[in-house]
């Protein structure tokens, strides 16, 4: 069985990885900020309110970045979880068409005389009427997609 993947899970995965950088970036920025008022570092003036100010600023925008994080670290949890339930819908209903539509039913039900690359409507309109007899308040997307990856695992692309 191939791969499920979605977009869930992909959004999922891209939020994490804004966390992990928003993160970083205020952790660096705060070090950065400390080692710069400390006098190891001498990258900009913290003398006077100018300094102060650009203290502030600095200190205020890297925190931001941590609320960012924080935000994106959640968001993340949420659509992993949404995903992972949808790839458990999206397992079950490519299990259901393993047991009960075969390749045989799938072609039976094309026109022979049409070329390949129209044949493969046929079969997902075929394999899409078919969830939706077995699976009803299901998205269209979402019956295109696992009507799809079927026909990819049942018809391999040749190269």
């Amino acid at each position: 069985m191939p791969i499920i993947t979605n977009e869930t899970n992909e959004k999922s995965k891209d939020n994490l990885s804004s966390a992990i950088t928003f993160a970083v970036c205020g952790v660096a920025g705060i070090v950065i900020l400390l080692l710069n008022d400390f006098g190891i570092l001498h990258l900009f003036n913290t003398q006077g309110s100018a300094g102060v100010f650009v203290n502030i600023v600095l200190g205020a925008m890297f925190l931001i970045f941590f609320g960012i994080a924080f935000i994106c670290f959640r968001s993340s949890k949420t659509l992993q979880s949404t995903a992972q339930k949808e790839i458990e819908r999206d397992t079950r209903i490519l299990a259901w068409l393993q047991e009960n539509i075969s390749k045989e039913q799938i072609d039976a039900a094309c026109d022979d005389s049409l070329a390949e690359e129209m044949k493969y409507f046929q079969r997902s309109n075929f394999i899409q009427e078919a969830i939706l007899q077995e699976f009803n308040n299901l998205e269209p997307e979402m019956i295109e997609s696992v009507s799809d990856n079927y026909i990819e695992q049942l018809y391999p692309p040749k190269c």
